[in-house]
């Protein structure tokens, strides 16, 4: 069974059930030298699969606690999370509805993840036009060369 799933499966790490699930389920001592590299994990001295383990297992019971419920700025949502007027992209249950609050919190959680890949999407656009920027000038210059050695 494979354990990498991509970028969905490293966000779903970060809670603490399927981080110890993960944990269990990994079978080689690289998946789990990954699981301690994406999560920021100290693992020095660690070799054997069995050290890995214990290092996420303490690892999650210290820091992923507060994970299993999405934490709130103390201030509130921040302006970027709440709905814009007339975005009907955003559906906000009602809080008169029984668990609204979970389905509010999940609905900012994902507003918070498109967040994150935007910003991501962005960036790799960026870089592209930067690459694609200095091979059009790398191309001027090579043409502007090739009309110089003509020349002469």
């Amino acid at each position: 069974m494979a354990l990498a799933g991509g970028k969905k499966f490293y966000t779903k790490l970060r809670r603490r059930s399927f981080a110890s699930k993960s944990i269990n389920m990994a079978h080689t001592v690289k998946q789990l030298k990954g699981f301690c590299r994406v999560m920021r994990v100290p693992t020095q001295g660690a070799s054997r699969k069995e050290d890995f383990q214990v290092a996420l297992r303490a690892w999650a019971e210290a820091h992923l606690e507060e994970d299993d419920e999405e934490e709130e700025p103390e201030n509130g949502p921040s302006e970027d999370l709440l709905p814009s007027v007339g975005d009907v992209t955003t559906a906000i249950v009602p809080p008169s509805r029984p668990g609204s609050s979970v389905s509010e919190q999940s609905l900012t959680a994902e507003e918070r993840r498109e967040e994150r890949e935007f910003q991501l999407q962005m960036a790799k656009l960026k870089i592209e036009a930067q690459q694609e920027e200095r091979r059009a000038e790398r191309e001027a210059k090579r043409a502007e060369a090739e009309r110089a050695a003509k020349q002469m």
